[in-house]
């Protein structure tokens, strides 16, 4: 049984926001399969059963702020075994818009929601699949905002139009990397959709 939660905070008011790519690849994705949520209220979360490519998966968004998906992830994730089949999709704000890397066995990278799940599962032995959030300066390098007030505010603020058409092809290509990652394994899919 595979594990896939999409990072976010359940709030309407958070939808849209740059913090939020990780439940909406997730949403995305049980759309695509025709999955549909329903509420687990002891996991605190919205969760979606189905296969992709013969592999047991359950999709989950948590119902909980992002600081806290850990209590989340525990209700699913028991032991470190587990965890190995546990994949944490998120928005990583070290990378630029457009950008998307799959990893495994790596920290939090100060995301406060993939904190939170290291400290309750107790194992860096699970996969990420991080999406780039940062706007990119006319020579393509990423500008991060500076000072924990800017970061905050930024990653809670909404896309502008024109990065709202990036990260929707991003988050079409995030839903196929974690298909081909349950279909065909970590390596070939952090080969093909790495950027």
């Amino acid at each position: 049984m595979w594990h896939v939660i999409g990072l976010g905070n359940p709030d309407k008011e958070y939808e849209g926001t740059r913090h939020n790519v990780g439940r909406e690849v997730v949403a995305h994705l049980a759309k695509k399969l025709n999955l549909v949520f329903k509420e687990e209220k002891n996991a605190r979360a919205h969760i979606a059963s189905g296969t992709i490519g013969g592999k047991s998966i359950i999709l989950i968004l948590p119902d909980v702020q992002m600081n806290k998906a850990g209590k989340t992830a525990k209700a699913f994730i028991r032991n470190k075994n587990e965890a190995k089949n546990l994949l944490v999709v998120r928005d990583d704000i070290d990378m630029g818009l457009g950008s998307m890397k799959l990893t495994f066995k790596r920290g939090s990278g100060g995301h406060r929601g993939t904190e939170s799940i290291l400290e309750q599962i107790k194992t860096k032995e699970f996969y990420q699949l991080k999406l780039g959030i940062l706007p990119l300066s006319p020579s393509g390098r990423p500008k991060k905002p500076k000072g924990e007030k800017k970061v905050v505010s930024f990653i809670l603020s909404e896309f502008k139009p024109a990065e709202q058409k990036i990260m929707q092809t991003e988050i079409k290509r995030a839903g196929e990397a974690i298909e081909s990652f349950l279909k065909e394994g970590f390596s070939k899919s952090a080969s093909n959709f790495n950027t």
